[in-house]
């Protein structure tokens, strides 16, 4: 089967399940089935944006109120993201709004908070996105400290103001956040368990692991930019020992190859700034071969 027609045959499934959803359905079991549609959506919108959108619209679109209020707002959230990456940020932002509003969860709702700050970084408004990230870390902090999807939404807060602050120059700043971001992840709960088991054939929460190699590279591209290329070279080194481990094939939500490559590319930076220009050639001719 090719990949277009994968694409198309999942597309067709999903918009059988939420039919037979709707259907025949009990509340509960529409409200289960209609997430597993936007992970689904999620899924979809890497390799066909526009047909994640029109499956996205149809939903809100062809169901009671009733029915879909439950997930409205995520599937909103869905689309302002998918329109974010698509570079239409002011359709994006009224797409997070309108999520926002729809939302059932009281209070602040904090990844809301983090993509409206995406659009404002995307534009460069530096002010406005440093305050929705800031007001977005606020509100993961009053939730379970230990849940996971409050420690991945910490770390991303963290690691786009350190973006934010690199850009600006003010380096110092930069770091605090890249690091308290890299703390986190190493001292979750998950991380650990793949640290256990990371010398079996499939380790655990390889994606974690993963994730904590991109933390590395944040830090290695500040060093870089700050000058201290003995730092920045330390943690592509920790981004090479990561992935020593893990091959890709245990979470498909990352490609060792990406992760390889940028990290040669900033090792050839590296190595072209302290004059060993040999090395820096092996690095690129490295990055163009896991890149390609």
């Amino acid at each position: 089967m090719t990949i277009i027609n994968n694409i198309r045959y999942r597309s067709i499934l999903i918009y059988i399940i939420i039919s037979i959803a709707f259907i025949y359905g009990d509340g509960k079991t529409v409200n289960s089935d209609l997430a597993k549609v936007v992970d689904s959506l999620n899924t979809i919108r890497k390799t066909s944006p526009g047909r994640a959108l029109r499956y996205a619209r149809s939903i809100l679109d062809n169901y009671r109120p009733d029915k879909v209020g439950p997930i409205e707002s995520k599937i909103l959230n869905t689309m302002g993201e998918i329109y974010l990456d698509l570079n239409f940020p002011t359709l994006a932002l009224s797409y997070f709004i309108d999520a926002n509003e729809k939302s059932m969860i009281k209070g602040k709702k904090p990844w809301i908070l983090i993509n409206i700050g995406n659009v404002y970084y995307q534009q460069e408004q530096w002010i406005e996105a440093k305050e929705k990230y800031l007001d977005a870390i606020d509100a993961f902090r009053k939730r379970n400290s230990q849940h996971p999807n409050a420690l991945s939404g910490k770390t991303v807060a963290l690691s786009n103001l350190g973006r934010i602050e690199m850009n600006l120059n003010h380096y110092d700043q930069a770091l605090a956040y890249f690091k308290e971001a890299l703390d986190i992840k190493r001292n979750s709960a998950r991380y650990q368990a793949f640290q256990k088991t990371r010398m079996n054939p499939k380790p655990t929460y390889a994606g974690v692991a993963a994730g904590v190699a991109n933390q590395h590279s944040l830090l290695s591209s500040l060093y870089i930019k700050w000058g201290l290329f003995e730092l920045a070279a330390e943690q592509c080194q920790a981004i090479d020992s990561l992935m020593s481990f893990i091959t890709g094939k245990e979470d498909v939500r990352y490609d060792p190859s990406v992760i390889l490559g940028k990290n040669y590319s900033r090792k050839c930076e590296i190595n072209t700034n302290i004059g060993k220009y040999l090395q820096a050639l092996t690095d690129s001719r490295a990055a163009i071969a896991s890149l390609k």
